[in-house]
């Protein structure tokens, strides 16, 4: 670091990250992601954290007295979208575990101190720091210094600034809260005393925000009591919505959407900000506001900034069919809606014209899907009755025909019934029928059960599932209860609405096994076929899949304290994607029959490999051993393989 540079300033940071990487890596840098935790363990780099392995089983051999950041081992980014770096410092007898995790287009950094129960984060929007257009990337190669590749670096992130950005979050959200006091030259710590609004306001501070929000002319005419107020754009939206209270997750938010107010309006990367638009615009689809039914400053920040933008756009732009009609009516509610008051004339309002909509979406009705719905499986259920009656009525006939024709052979005699029999035995003559009296009909033959399937995981209904939000269940303390999306459709069993998605509600035994904070907004694998239960008063209608150390002979399958890693889909795939074992593809069952114990048999060959890839190993399943089927099959989507963080040979369930 130079003299009186910032320890956290992007030249420094830019170095270490030039420094870790393995230059035999090409690339080095593959997705967003990967740039968010290389940015994060050069800041811990920097204040002198010692890398000695990845996540808390993994070791790295390191000189304890080395001034040179130890280079990064070439796996480190070997699982899109979840990262794990441990670190020992020379000022701590403690061991820290840094990890960052994709959850939607979310990073969450998480770290903690061994052997702590308390854990620190925060989020970031990977898109608002990194320009994904410039990755992959090789940051050095042949021939180029490091002073090169560390140049390199700004293309990364969307500017230098940003990098410092993320560095000063670092140290307010993670470092000085692992090791307060810590004392390195050029470090320098907030006071303890800070309450977490400050944080944010120095976190707001970074990136330029107050001053943009105090400075807009709609802000000042509209709201004049935010001219002494605190420039922090959470204390902001209290001072203009007093009677509106905003949580941690709301003020984080706000921030975040005031940062992405900036970037659309300064269009700086044309493709990056068609992006955004996009992003905003699906946002919007099932929101009032930015979040959610709250105004905020965020609101007044966006659309003084968007306005203009939007201004500009023709009217295929605005509402045809793929244009952005979620911005356009939140932006014309902003601008008329008393609940945000906007001092704007008429003539500088953006001019909706109703008759020029090129396109209507059709919104989905609800009530009506149910009903077609529950008509289609009517009708499907009375045809397979007709089907199955028209079977049976074949078969009888076929078997009378059957008869009649072999009595018709010539030189063969007619059978005689019972009756007859009897009367030739006595000498009597035999019996007439009564007339009148109807031919009692054979009686028709039953349907007969469906050979089972052969056993296989195909069965079971594995799909993406996104946690939209986790609480606490109310009456059980191990319980989380989850929101979650898997794709079903509206109006399916057990399903309900939430924010304009068809969701189910799932509670899980994660609680004090997996923090609360890793529970929200992530993707994750779910058994979406088990039959829904009652869990202390509320019904679970799928599970959550989640790794842990495999019992050893003797132990409680259940009674282990940890760790518990849930099962990570690839990044990209989406809510009610399929998930399914390599090999094993075939259409699940519609609801596993709990007696048959296909999840029982199945789950035993659930494991994960060396490589943290969640798998399955038939030669684990007794119940398939004859059917001549062998080897480890990779769970996985069209996108990719699904995979743990750190738990190698565990088991999953």
């Amino acid at each position: 670091m130079s003299p009186g540079g910032s320890i956290f300033g992007a030249p420094n940071l830019s170095n270490i990250i030039s420094s870790t990487l393995s230059s035999s890596a090409s690339p080095q840098l593959k997705h967003n992601y990967d740039a968010i935790a290389v940015a994060a363990h050069a800041s811990m780099v920097a204040v002198g954290f010692r890398l000695i392995g990845l996540g808390e089983d993994h070791k790295i051999d390191a000189q304890p007295d080395s001034t040179e950041p130890a280079p990064l081992p070439a796996e480190w980014n070997a699982t899109k979208g979840s990262y794990a770096f441990r670190y020992a410092h020379s000022q701590s007898s403690m061991e820290y575990l840094l990890k960052i995790n994709s959850m939607g287009n979310k990073a969450v950094i998480m770290g903690m101190g061994m052997g702590d129960d308390r854990t620190y984060s925060f989020d970031v929007k990977a898109d608002e720091f990194v320009s994904t257009g410039n990755l992959p990337v090789t940051l050095l190669q042949e021939g180029e210094s490091k002073e090169d590749a560390a140049r390199k670096i700004g293309d990364v992130f969307i500017s230098i600034g940003r990098l410092s950005d993320f560095g000063s979050m670092m140290r307010l959200s993670i470092i000085q809260k692992l090791v307060p006091s810590l004392q390195k030259e050029g470090y320098e710590e907030t006071q303890e005393s800070q309450s977490s609004s400050t944080s944010r306001s120095n976190m707001a501070a970074t990136t330029g925000l107050e001053n943009d929000l105090k400075d807009l002319t709609i802000v000042k005419e509209s709201y004049p009591q935010v001219k002494d107020a605190d420039s922090d754009p959470s204390k902001l939206s209290a001072a203009v919505f007093s009677n509106v209270e905003y949580t941690p997750q709301d003020k984080t938010e706000i921030e975040q959407w005031l940062i992405t107010a900036r970037h659309i309006a300064a269009n700086e990367d044309a493709a990056k900000t068609a992006e955004r638009l996009s992003s905003l615009n699906t946002h919007l689809s099932t929101r009032t506001t930015l979040l959610g039914s709250k105004p905020s400053i965020a609101d007044v920040g966006m659309y003084a900034r968007l306005a203009p933008v939007v201004k500009g756009w023709s009217d295929e732009q605005r509402t045809g069919e793929q244009g952005n009609h979620h911005i356009v009516r939140w932006l014309d509610f902003v601008q008329n809606a008393p609940l945000f008051n906007l001092k704007i004339s008429d003539s500088d309002k953006v001019q909706i014209d109703p008759s020029k909509v090129v396109f209507f979406p059709k919104p989905i009705d609800q009530k009506a899907e149910k009903e077609r719905k529950k008509k289609e499986k009517a009708a499907a259920q009375a045809a397979a009755g007709a089907t199955t009656a028209a079977a049976a009525g074949a078969t009888v006939t076929s078997a009378a025909s059957g008869e009649a024709q072999e009595n018709a052979k010539p030189g063969k005699k007619e059978k005689k019934s019972t009756g007859d029999k009897v009367a030739e035995a006595v000498g009597a003559e035999a019996p007439t029928e009564k007339k009148g009296k109807k031919e009692k009909q054979p009686k028709q033959p039953k349907n007969q059960p469906a050979a089972d399937k052969p056993l296989s995981p195909a069965m079971i209904d594995l799909r993406v599932g996104h946690i939209l939000k986790a609480v606490n269940h109310p009456d059980a303390d191990s319980l989380y209860v989850s929101t979650i999306n898997v794709g079903d459709a509206p109006g399916t069993d057990n399903t309900s609405e939430y924010e304009g998605k068809t969701v189910r509600t799932v509670c899980s035994g994660l609680n004090g096994l997996v923090p609360l904070e890793e529970m929200q907004g992530r993707k994750i694998v779910a058994v979406c076929n088990l039959k829904p239960v009652k869990m202390r008063g509320i019904q679970s209608s799928a599970m959550v899949l989640a790794a842990s150390p495999r019992p050893k002979e003797g132990e409680d399958d259940h009674g282990h304290g940890g760790p518990v890693e849930l099962v990570n889909p690839p990044s990209d795939a989406e809510a009610g994607e399929r998930v399914f074992f390599d090999g094993y593809e075939g259409e699940p069952e519609k609801q596993l029959n709990p007696k048959k114990k296909v999840w029982d048999y199945c789950q035993a060959g659930f494991t994960t490999t060396d490589a943290k890839e969640v798998a399955f190993d038939v030669s684990a399943v007794e119940q398939m051993k004859d059917q001549g089927k062998s080897g480890i099959a990779s769970l996985k989507t069209k996108q990719g393989l699904c995979t743990v963080p750190t738990l190698a040979g565990a088991t999953v369930r």
